[in-house]
């Protein structure tokens, strides 16, 4: 389904509205998600849902990382929940294959290239109208800001049409929040974004997993992989405890940790969407022309709320 749904608290708007099958246009959305079984692929406005065809993903981090974690261990962290999710795909014929791969600089944007990206200072982005997915004529330039109660924001550019991910990036806010390892944070404050925890959830996101608990900000409510329509996040009583477990549940705690280990309906998701390396996926693709279809941007955020701060996703722009 949509990857409307993401860990954050809210959603953000839509930059663009309909455009013709030649252009590109941008997303942004904070995480929300449901759980156990009920796992929820994110589709695109056209019907087809989001994946990746090249089975083998490098992602780039920026050097810089982040001063909230001392030496290198934020690229240790980010290491291991890449290999979370690899895990994961072996039990069901290794479908996709996500790499660290050696930092350097750089930007997010629709440059091809899988960066991530820690803010100490700024929880904002700058827009490059040369690596902007979407049309050039619609792009202002400056920046955008992310709603700082977001812990983590992904966003993907995809093909409308087939929902083929063409690119991804991930961004990680140290400025609302003290990223922390097992508790702890050189950056001190009492509001933790455990980065395991944060990190491995917009993998999720990375890959094409949405929430599987619905916000009502974020557009129609979704159904998930059985059909079913996915749940309210703020009807607590359908949200059951294989739901709430998810590593793609919608929110998070302060300092919460147990995001960084997948359940079940996490993976049954994954291998959902990269079965056994077959030349195909467990996708539904619309019958576009890859080359000539809209190109959409979607964001997905994962917000930490205060003692009990809980994340949500948001939608902003159409591309991700």
């Amino acid at each position: 389904m949509g990857v409307r749904m993401a860990i954050a608290i809210a959603l953000l708007a839509m930059w663009a509205s309909a455009a013709p099958a030649d252009e590109v246009r941008q997303l942004k959305f904070h995480h929300n998600s449901d759980g156990a079984l009920h796992f929820v692929q994110t589709e695109t406005v056209a019907g087809a849902q989001v994946f990746w065809s090249e089975r083998s993903q490098v992602l780039i981090p920026h050097p810089a990382g982040t001063v909230h974690l001392s030496g290198d261990r934020e690229f240790e962290i980010i290491e291991r929940a890449l290999d979370a999710w690899n895990a994961a795909a072996l039990t069901c014929g290794d479908g996709i294959r996500l790499t660290l791969g050696e930092p350097e600089p750089g930007e997010v944007g629709f440059d091809r290239i899988n960066r991530i990206v820690f803010r100490d200072e700024r929880w904002c982005a700058p827009i490059d109208c040369d690596a902007f997915c979407g049309r050039r004529e619609d792009c202002r330039g400056g920046e955008v800001c992310h709603n700082p109660s977001a812990a983590g924001l992904t966003t993907l550019c995809y093909n409308v049409e087939s929902g083929e991910i063409l690119d991804a990036d991930i961004e990680l806010n140290g400025v609302s929040f003290a990223i922390s390892d097992g508790g702890l944070s050189e950056a001190g404050g009492s509001e933790l974004a455990d980065l395991a925890n944060t990190f491995t959830h917009e993998v999720g996101h990375f890959i094409g997993l949405d929430h599987t608990c619905w916000n009502p900000e974020n557009g129609p409510q979704p159904s998930d992989h059985q059909g079913n329509l996915v749940p309210d996040c703020r009807a607590t009583a359908l949200l059951t405890p294989e739901i709430r477990e998810a590593t793609m549940f919608a929110t998070q705690t302060n300092g919460e940790t147990k995001k960084a280990t997948l359940e079940q309906d996490d993976i049954d998701g994954l291998c959902r969407i990269y079965p056994a390396d077959t030349g195909g996926c467990g996708c539904t693709a619309g019958s576009g022309n890859p080359g000539s279809a809209v190109l959409l941007v979607f964001a997905l955020v994962l917000a930490v709320l205060p003692r009990s701060r809980q994340s949500a996703c948001r939608a902003g722009r159409f591309s991700d």
